[in-house]
């Protein structure tokens, strides 16, 4: 009983080495301004160790973002399961299986074009929804050998995989996570290395004769910042002769007709059967309207009778006031 208490504590394990981690201790990260880590879990197995690193996000498409990182390296089957990532070449046909089963019910169409970011060659497949989302599911795998293991020591690999959906994105955006991602783990031993030998510096760097202009992916790259914009010069306007002739002529004055002199006088008795002319007065205003009657026919008169003397007891009327006196008719003195 004595042996017993002094012996040390049993560690409880689980059937799973799966753990929840920091975001901090993620395997990859994202570029700047990309999509933000939620959340991180962890697996220990026989031969690698996993991290799915869930990304936020917005579509409609059941399930999770997330980029999954396996590093195979040295490992020690005692502090993980005994469970092992399989190895080996992947055919097309595998590819758009596992692309379905990571975005089930989206049709996925694997990219013909040959791509490659910093970290080498990758293939991806992408999809579309009813609803507009547009998805990506992206392979990548890191080795410089065919298998993790040479005949002596662990050359180690790294297997990555990214599912990402987006709403309103475009395949450029969603590649472009592709390309901006950081690994940021790797395994302490100096025999591990998936990435190969270091690449030789460019032939000519260094060296006279080789001259080497500060050009990139945009073209010239410049130092000094660049000029502002003038403002544009307007040209000296050329002004045909037509249009000095229009423009010095003296505008149309127009003027107001002359009111038409109104009849000034009594109403004078026209001829049998015709309307009389009804006389305007001379103070009307010049401005009003003018009522115009129509024009009176002259009709030849004939000459009225001689009167002769009247008969005794017969009274004759006098002729009408204005009218001028008959020089026929006898006078009165």
């Amino acid at each position: 009983m004595g042996l017993a208490g002094c012996a040390s504590p049993v560690p409880i394990e689980t059937t799973s080495g799966l753990q929840t981690v920091s975001n901090e201790t993620a395997f990859a990260m994202p570029d700047p301004g990309g999509p933000t880590i939620t959340s991180v879990t962890q697996e220990q197995l026989a031969n690698t160790v996993e991290q799915r690193i869930y990304l936020e996000t917005d579509a409609a498409v059941p399930g999770q973002n997330y980029i999954l990182v396996q590093l195979f390296g040295p490992r020690d089957a005692r502090f993980g399961s005994q469970n092992g990532v399989a190895e080996g070449f992947r055919t097309d046909l595998k590819w758009r299986s596992e692309a379905r089963s990571a975005i089930p019910g989206v049709k996925m169409n694997l990219s013909p074009f040959y791509v490659q970011n910093r970290y080498g060659p990758f293939g991806y497949a992408m999809g579309r929804t009813r609803g507009g989302d547009l998805c990506m599911y992206a392979w990548q795998t890191l080795s410089s050998t065919n298998s993790t293991r040479t005949l002596f020591r662990e050359k180690g690999a790294i297997r990555i995989r990214m599912r990402v959906c987006r709403a309103g994105s475009s395949e450029a955006n969603l590649l472009g996570l592709m390309y901006n991602f950081t690994l940021n783990a790797f395994y302490r031993d100096r025999h591990w290395n998936p990435y190969g030998a270091t690449l030789p510096p460019a032939v000519g760097l260094g060296r006279p004769g080789s001259a080497i202009y500060p050009t990139g992916e945009t073209g010239f790259n410049n130092v000094a910042p660049a000029a502002p914009a003038r403002p544009r010069s307007s040209a000296p306007r050329r002004v045909s002769r037509a249009a000095v002739r229009t423009e010095t002529t003296a505008p149309a004055v127009m003027v107001e007709p002359q009111p038409i002199p109104q009849p000034i006088g009594p109403l004078v008795p026209p001829p049998p059967g015709q309307q009389p002319v009804r006389a305007v007065p001379a103070q009307q205003s010049p401005r009003q309207s003018l009522e115009f009657v129509q024009p009176v026919r002259q009709v030849p008169l004939a000459p009225a009778p001689a009167l002769t003397a009247p008969a005794s007891g017969t009274v004759v009327p006098p002729p009408p006031a204005g009218s001028p006196p008959d020089p026929s008719a006898p006078s009165r003195n």
